[in-house]
């Protein structure tokens, strides 16, 4: 945010008015802290913290009950006493019915001081139990040791519904950003950590240092430690957007890194706890970095459902290519070293596909009912596009082929080069969204192969040429739905995109066997979709699953990602995208 934005916000709040408010908030809290003295008493800032932070985040209860149902399991929890502060408690209590009602404890009044003791433990975001400090440098500075310190006294309840329960001086709310998955954690300490994501909170925190609520404010004050906003105070009033959702306006911020990431998009109550976790899960997932995309291609209408490179260049692939509404189609295109760039700072621009002109209203006009484009294979100046149609209600993929100008300006498809790809034997599955090229062929991969819709998959291969040659049996059944697959390396191996949100086709949820053999990651267990990478082999003869784990994403809190496009970046990782709300999201995942 430059100078005169922020200065037309800080306008816009009325400064003259809010500083007499600030005026006289400081007149009575003087006057308020000489009578305390005065009486000979001491207030406890500790019991402050808690108080206030409880009533500005009170309605986390209401939060988590809107989303009770992707509340995990306590099944595995350890058999050690979970122990928690006689102060502010958020406990989520199990019930035994299909929708549990977490219940959040208000502060105790009158809390039980023990003589100042060493300060208190600092709180990890993992399941590490070691005394990790945020950010990787020293720790955060605690209150002076004259503050008392609360004893923890452990929770007695029902054996049969034991409570997931943050640790001593346990966590006030995690909050996660709506779109790249920001998360900021109050403790009940008065200290906060703002990361990257959830998995990094600590390891690699943006800022970190004290906060204090008042009224709607919060002061966030960054710590010597702090990686980018040592000793900067912001303010910010937070306004509740929904039980579940937090906005965070800015007052004022110098520290342009925290403001940029606090003060962009709704806050959503994450429903994991560090420290909490409610089963004991050796399954690791991977934050999501967002690449912002401006222009047609980053509109919610550009509806991309594929990528792959055409030599250093990224080329993305709407359904409907003439969405626009120019008269004109067109794919997208984003240099190599773009990407590469943004993935390096943070606080990049958004990036501006180039538009690519494509030339397919021939094809187009012989596939009555087209519904669009839904996976896209390059390989030299070669294009190859799964297009769907529906006639008579019934779901048809074709293969289409085409050509790439030299200097990417323009793909031209061949309405000569049109085949109908085979409907899978012994099954009704008809819909193919994933392609891959390899030297000799180009193989179609169906979009459901799960063992509750097609008991045995297969996949459906062609000639460069597209001549059909056979199918493919995939020898394990992959519950979800598979919306993708990169290219296979020199092994064979190559990467599905395979998700589930409600109102998916493809499995139960709860019967999934590759959860079952490699757990869940940490958000996996607290909500009821799945985002994850699976890995395939392919051989001559047969296409099957590898011993290697899923790559899990970390989940959004506020709703599902409809991932539809999957592609690798060198041997780094994985560029995905998916649209999502009033935008698109490109996501690049490390490879673990």
């Amino acid at each position: 945010m430059n100078p005169t934005h922020h200065d037309v916000i800080f306008m816009l709040k009325s400064p003259f008015i809010r500083r007499i408010q600030l005026w006289i908030k400081w007149i009575v809290l003087i006057l308020a802290v000489f009578s305390i003295s005065a009486c000979g008493k001491k207030t406890d800032r500790t019991q402050v913290v808690y108080e206030t932070a409880y009533a500005i985040l009170t309605q986390t209860a209401d939060a988590a009950a809107k989303i009770s149902t992707f509340l995990p399991q306590p099944t595995q929890l350890g058999t050690s006493t979970i122990r928690t502060t006689a102060t502010f408690t958020p406990e989520i209590n199990q019930q035994t019915s299909a929708t549990p009602s977490p219940q959040i404890a208000a502060p105790v009044s009158q809390p039980t001081i023990a003589p100042t003791s060493p300060s208190p433990p600092r709180i990890t975001a993992s399941t590490n139990t070691s005394n990790q400090n945020p950010g990787g440098g020293s720790t955060i500075p605690a209150f002076p040791t004259d503050t008392p310190e609360f004893t923890p006294t452990a929770t007695t309840v029902p054996s049969s519904t034991p409570p997931i329960q943050p640790p001593s001086q346990g966590v006030v709310g995690i909050w996660q950003e709506d779109r790249e998955g920001w998360t900021i954690q109050f403790n009940g300490d008065g200290t906060y950590i703002l990361g990257p994501s959830f998995r990094y909170l600590t390891s690699d925190s943006v800022d970190q240092g004290q906060y204090n609520f008042q009224n709607d404010q919060v002061t966030l004050t960054g710590s010597a430690t702090s990686s980018s906003c040592k000793s900067e105070v912001g303010i910010y009033q937070v306004q509740n957007q929904a039980a579940n959702q937090r906005l965070f306006n800015l007052v004022q911020d110098k520290c342009y890194a925290r403001q940029s990431i606090l003060a962009k998009n709704n806050w959503y109550w994450l429903p994991v706890l560090p420290g909490a976790t409610p089963a004991v899960t050796s399954a690791l997932e991977q934050p999501l970095r967002i690449i912002n995309l401006a222009g047609s291609a980053g509109d919610s209408d550009a509806h991309l459902t594929s990528l792959d490179w055409s030599g250093d260049n990224l080329v993305l692939l709407p359904q409907n290519p003439d969405f626009v509404g120019d008269g004109k189609s067109y794919l997208f295109s984003i240099p190599r070293f773009d990407i590469i760039d943004y993935l390096s700072d943070y606080f990049l621009p958004a990036l501006e596909p180039q538009e690519i002109v494509l030339i397919d209203s021939d094809v187009v006009s012989q596939l009555p009912g087209f519904q669009g484009y839904q996976a896209m294979a390059i390989s030299g100046d070669k294009i190859y596009l799964i297009a769907q149609a529906i006639s008579a209600g019934i779901t048809r993929s074709y293969l289409v082929a085409g050509t790439i100008a030299a200097d990417l300006a323009s793909i031209t498809l061949d309405a000569t080069q049109v085949v109908d790809i085979p409907v899978q034997s012994g099954s009704s599955i008809s819909n193919y969204r994933s392609l891959i090229v390899t030297s000799d062929s180009l193989i179609a991969l169906p979009d459901l192969n799960g063992s509750l819709v097609n008991t045995s998959p297969a996949a459906q291969r062609f000639s460069r040429n597209l001549v059909f040659l056979n199918s493919l049996p995939i020898m394990s059944n992959l519950d979800y739905v598979v919306t993708d697959a990169t290219e296979p390396d020199s092994n064979g191996l190559f990467w599905v995109i395979n998700k589930y949100a409600q109102g998916d086709l493809g499995g139960v949820v709860g019967l999934d066997p590759q959860a079952q053999l490699y757990g869940k990651g940490v958000t996996h267990q607290a909500f009821d979709y799945t985002e994850r990478l699976i890995p395939y082999r392919l051989t001559a003869n047969r296409i099957d699953l590898t011993a290697n784990p899923p790559i899990q994403f970390e989940l959004s809190a506020s709703s599902p990602r409809n991932w539809q496009g999957l592609t690798a970046l060198g041997d780094q990782g994985f560029l995905a995208v998916s649209d999502q709300g009033n935008s698109t999201i490109l996501g690049y995942v490390d490879k673990p």
